[in-house]
């Protein structure tokens, strides 16, 4: 399962690129870069909107481990660590959104695969059970001929 959208590759592409030149990044600084869009209108803090954004992309970078995040109640930010950088060079998250896509559509094969093969096996058994069923009846018949064999035999002395 893929945990981001491929429209979230530029964003996190963005962060990781400049987590690396500055450090530190704050939802503020997204913001101010227009990664993301502060939504005005009815409610009540326009920035709750850029904050929720925020800790999705850092759920993201957290869970594969390319930035250090902080999420507590009064300070959220992320950082780089020492994977960022070979993150960065490795491709980012353009290539590791392939890859997963790659691997998701590998799984959904195999996961095909796999029926199919339950589904040859339970013919598999059908059929076994038929031939079986069929030798039995060519061993009685083969019995009755040289039973008939014997007795023609015997008549013809």
């Amino acid at each position: 399962m893929i945990d981001f959208r491929k429209e979230d590759i530029k964003p996190l592409d963005w962060i990781v690129n400049e987590v690396i030149v500055r450090y530190v990044l704050t939802p503020d600084d997204l913001v101010e870069a227009g990664i993301i869009k502060e939504q005005k209108g009815f409610e009540i803090d326009p920035t709750i909107n850029a904050v929720n954004e925020f800790k999705r992309y850092l759920y993201v970078l957290d869970k594969y481990k390319v930035c250090d995040c902080v999420s507590a109640m009064d300070m959220l930010n992320v950082r780089s660590n020492e994977y960022t950088l070979q993150f960065k060079n490795l491709g980012g998250f353009k290539k590791l959104y392939a890859d997963l896509k790659k691997q998701e559509k590998r799984e959904d094969l195999e996961f095909e695969l796999a029926e199919s093969n339950i589904r040859a096996n339970k013919l598999n058994k059908k059929v076994a059970k038929r031939n079986k069923r069929e030798t039995i009846i060519n061993i009685i018949l083969g019995f009755i001929n040289i039973g008939i064999l014997i007795w023609q035999a015997l008549k013809a002395e």
